[in-house]
């Protein structure tokens, strides 16, 4: 399930008519010659430039990347501008196209330093077309200046992403160990999955690494112990396991199935630890350390993981904000803010008096942003990093993200990292977070059937 093919001759057939039927437009209210008309020009101009090379970076014959998603982004905008072009709301559609300007600025940069960049190859050792930047001074620097202005929302960890595994069990067993936000879609999973349970562990949140990854590495070396506690327990022991997160959670699933295999390869008496055969990553978040990336930058006002949001992430999670003995308090449970939306105000007023590790002074900005690069190159952190994915190739991996989710070029690279095999699903419309969606929109909701559909299909489920 990917996005819809737009191959650069059909669009610029369709694109090219409607900036003539715009000047048309700009004639008649006397504008032809303003700011917004060159600005207009100037994101045709971009559409041209990088639908030119965006399916070099594709993966397989997905068309979909960060810069793919500009070019759709754009043209939907054009096609606003031809709609609503009005002398009451130019100046409005004038603000847009800035906005895209400066987006296609920093395409721009990232495309420069993809081409300069050879650290991923293929089998054949050839250089492929990454589009992820791995982190240096000047794509860290970089980043200040898609940075949002507004950070206090600082809980992603709280509420959002999860970790969970499916073991294949030899009798039925229902087990609701949930973290409440997932509850609602993994109670819709369990009775789909043929009386396979789902195990899910609440992991430690709002620590430095690698508190989330220990429990995460605890709970699944004590399930698959064989220990009798833990049949009596839980009434079973696990036959075949899949691994399966979204968000944060991915990074962990991802991060465990590294270190089971390096403890696998470390010593012939681990030869018997059971492995996960699948793993399932939903919008995964693969890569913490400052990076550029087109989906970032296009994506960049997400109202889940903005950068400023998953800036203040990285700092805790890095263990930055220790160095920097800034202490980020968490003052109750979100999950106790239920009632009103002024409830939810007052909660994240909260947060607003306490000072950002990224709150500081350019020269100390560009020194932080150098310290976490270092902090965060960890592969059981920044999962793009992992030095050996030949040793995984016999673990399936399927990958479901979004044309709009921030994280989305992250997966395209990791797609094309995988030996084994492995899918992409790309799909339309949605945000990152889209799991949460789906009461309320039809694309979530089929998006959320195609997640399950992978998962079953993981055990051959029909």
């Amino acid at each position: 399930m990917a996005v819809s093919p737009m191959c650069p001759d059909m669009l610029m057939k369709q694109i090219e008519p409607r900036f003539c039927r715009i000047e048309r437009k700009l004639s008649l209210i006397n504008l032809k010659s303003s700011k917004f008309a060159l600005n207009l020009n100037e994101i045709l101009n971009a559409i041209k430039e990088i639908s030119s090379y965006a399916d070099e970076y594709n993966f397989e014959s997905i068309r979909s990347n960060g810069f793919w998603t500009f070019v759709r982004s754009a043209f939907a905008f054009i096609e606003l501008v031809e709609k609503e072009l009005n002398e009451r709301n130019v100046e409005h559609l004038y603000k847009i196209s800035m906005g895209y300007l400066t987006m296609y600025k920093h395409l721009k940069v990232v495309r420069e330093l993809t081409l300069k960049t050879e650290w991923l190859h293929d089998e054949n050792n050839n250089c492929g077309k990454c589009l992820f930047v791995p982190p240096t001074v000047s794509s860290a620097d970089a980043l200040k200046e898609v940075l949002i202005e507004d950070t206090d929302f600082g809980v992603v960890y709280e509420t959002f992403g999860a970790f969970w595994f499916c073991p294949s069990v030899k009798r039925f067993l229902e087990l609701y160990v949930f973290p409440d936000c997932h509850e609602d879609y993994l109670r819709v999973w369990s009775p789909q999955l043929c009386g396979i349970p789902i195990f899910s562990v609440d992991y430690t949140k709002a620590k430095e690494y690698p508190a989330a990854i220990q429990d995460v590495l605890d709970a699944y070396l004590w399930v698959t112990s064989g220990a009798p506690e833990v049949e009596q327990i839980l009434g079973f022991h696990p036959e075949t396991i899949v691994l399966c997160g979204d968000s944060a959670g991915a990074n962990l699933v991802l991060s465990l199935n590294y270190i089971l295999h390096d403890i696998f390869e470390s010593n012939p008496f681990n030869r018997q630890m059971c492995l996960p055969s699948s793993l399932v990553l939903i919008y995964p978040a693969l890569q913490l350390s400052p990076q550029m990336s087109p989906s970032r930058i296009v994506c960049s006002g997400d109202p889940i993981i903005a950068p400023g949001i998953l800036m203040h992430v990285d700092g805790i999670y890095s263990g930055l904000e220790a160095e920097l003995s800034i202490t980020t308090k968490w003052p109750f449970p979100f999950s106790i803010v239920t009632s009103t939306l002024e409830k939810l105000k007052n909660a994240m007023s909260l947060f607003g008096s306490q000072k950002l590790w990224f709150e500081c002074s350019e020269n100390e900005m560009s020194s932080r942003l150098k310290r976490m690069t270092e902090l965060l190159n960890n592969p059981y952190i920044s999962t793009l990093f992992y030095p050996d994915f030949a040793k995984l190739k016999e673990t399936t991996l399927h990958i479901i993200t979004t044309s709009y989710c921030p994280l989305q070029d992250d997966c395209v690279t990791l797609a094309k990292l995988w030996k084994g095999i492995k899918t992409l699903d790309v799909v339309d419309k949605l945000p990152h977070g889209f799991l949460h969606l789906k009461p309320v929109s039809k694309e979530a909701s089929s998006a959320f059937d195609l997640c399950l559909k992978r998962i079953q299909h993981c055990f051959n489920i029909q």
